[in-house]
């Protein structure tokens, strides 16, 4: 999941895209299809999750 969350918003940012967190759940589900059965509101909760917790650190970082 982290490396597709890197993809689609680089190393140190966030997109600016609409829909993110439906947009990185659909690439993790394709990514792990077949793999693992991971309902999709599972997925998408650790993207929100995920994508929180990045936006806390940018904003910690322009605290600075």
């Amino acid at each position: 999941m982290e490396k597709e969350f890197i993809l689609f918003h680089g190393t140190f940012d966030l997109s600016k895209e609409t829909g993110i967190f439906r947009k990185v759940t659909k690439l993790v589900k394709e990514k792990i299809n077949g793999k693992f059965n991971v309902p999709e509101d599972v997925i998408l909760c650790l993207v929100r999750t995920r994508t929180y917790i990045r936006l806390r650190k940018i904003n910690e970082k322009n605290d600075l």
